[in-house]
């Protein structure tokens, strides 16, 4: 699951040019079902639909398979405490790699 959460994020940051801190927060509600679009709320509460390439969207959805069912977190990528992964964690996470 950690391998497939990096190539998800990682998809998602090269293939859709969100900011990370757009990224690590994502709602789980931001997921598109049928559309290739993210819904995004950004600086100012203004919201906007960000296009998902084919291979961010297929990591996606792997993803959200594996995806811990916590009830109390609604992020896309939890973090242990309920909350999301920090942009903190993201840096040292493509850092390692």
């Amino acid at each position: 699951p950690k391998a497939v959460r990096l190539l998800t994020l990682i998809e998602l940051l090269y293939g859709s040019g969100l900011r990370a801190t757009e990224l690590v927060a994502l709602p789980l509600r931001a997921v598109p079902r049928d559309a290739p679009f993210l819904t995004i709320t950004g600086k100012g509460g203004a919201t906007r639909l960000v296009p998902v390439g084919a291979r961010a969207l297929e990591a996606l959805g792997r993803w959200t398979k594996l995806r811990p069912a916590s009830p109390a977190s609604r992020f896309l990528f939890p973090s242990a405490k309920g909350q999301h992964l920090s942009r903190v964690r993201l840096f040292q996470l493509l850092k390692a790699l």
